[in-house]
């Protein structure tokens, strides 16, 4: 296994053949001459070329003989939602799809759910999440779903692999920028959901689950959601307010972390990009790691990392094979700022 965090940056310079066609004086003729002079060098092709075209497969680019080594170098490929609380609102931000907040108790059984939300970017539109026993056991009224072309209840249970539709599907779209008053009301089987004070669904489910929390979330959509309130039948209150959002580990695609402390994507100032990783040491090493990575022995790799944190001992770039360190740099301390740092490994 090979362990490293190199940002690397290569180009190559192609220089096509030229011919010469002679000029074509009139249309309607029946035929044309073309003239190949093949001992005329025109453009040279560069030495590091090695092929009429490029197949992006096996590495060909990334990790090839002249591609770069280390995919996705700014982290921005990931599969992470950005919730966050601001106004009294539930935010979220990120792209991602299947993107859930889950909050209440999950021994809740009967129950309205009472809510606003608002989508402001993205393909689809909300997901409104109710019996939420697990990631597995659960309810959601997909609002926009389908490329924003309907509304319909999705039902996950275990035994049955992926959640599906149940219920019937109504035809409707979510726009941008609007807030939707959302209500969903479950009465033993009986499912009923609101949008905008028209009943939209009215669904009786026999042989699904009757207890568990609430829920929001999105599908390749950035959403705002607020007033979220569950009562019970008799209209005691179960819960109102803004539900608690903590920070999700989570790393950027094709990475992996390692060790004993915690990962995050983050968007907090990130240099060049919507993110990047911060990472909380704990007792041993802490970091990310990338694998497989094409090497030759004894070339040089060279390249360079942006860093920025405070840090009690200097942290370490390695090129590792299984668990034997090929090569090693120590990096300086970082500051509250951030820092180029060049890395230069010989494998």
């Amino acid at each position: 296994m090979k362990r490293c965090a190199i940002f690397l940056f290569a180009c190559v310079s192609v220089w096509l053949l030229n011919v010469r066609l002679p000029s074509l004086v009139h249309a309607e003729q029946s035929g044309i001459t073309l003239t190949v002079h093949p001992n005329e060098v025109l453009n040279p092709i560069d030495v590091n070329v090695y092929g009429h075209f490029l197949e992006h497969i096996y590495h060909s680019v990334n990790g090839g003989l002249w591609g770069e080594l280390v995919w996705n170098r700014s982290f921005e490929q990931h599969e992470v939602g950005r919730w966050q609380v601001a106004d009294q609102m539930v935010v979220q931000k990120g792209l991602a799809t299947n993107q859930r907040l889950v909050f209440g108790d999950a021994q809740w059984g009967d129950y309205e759910f009472t809510l606003e939300a608002q989508k402001f970017g993205g393909e689809e539109g909300f997901l409104v999440l109710f019996r939420v026993r697990d990631d597995v056991n659960f309810y959601w009224c997909n609002l926009g779903g389908w490329g924003n072309r309907w509304h319909q209840l999705e039902r996950g249970r275990s035994g049955e692999n992926r959640w599906h539709p149940v219920g019937p599907r109504v035809e409707g779209q979510i726009q941008a920028n609007r807030w939707y008053r959302i209500r969903v009301r479950c009465e033993g089987d009986h499912i009923q959901v609101w949008l905008d004070d028209q009943q939209i669904i009215d669904f009786r489910d026999p042989d699904g689950h009757r207890k568990g929390a609430v829920g929001i979330g999105t599908w390749a959509t950035q959403a705002r959601f607020r007033n979220m309130r569950v009562s019970d039948l008799a209209g005691n209150t179960l819960f109102a307010g803004v539900p608690e959002v903590q920070a999700m580990q989570a790393v950027a695609k094709h990475w992996r972390a390692f060790g004993q402390g915690r990962v995050f994507l983050d968007d907090e100032q990130p240099l060049n990009s919507s993110w990047c990783q911060r990472l909380e040491g704990a007792s041993g090493e802490t970091g990310l790691e990338q694998q497989p990575i094409a090497l030759k022995a004894n070339e040089w790799y060279v390249g360079s990392l942006w860093i920025r944190g405070q840090a009690e001992q200097s942290p370490v770039v390695r090129l590792m094979a299984a668990d034997q360190v090929i090569a090693m740099q120590s990096l300086p301390l970082p500051k509250d700022e951030w820092k180029e740092v060049p890395i230069r490994l010989r494998a």
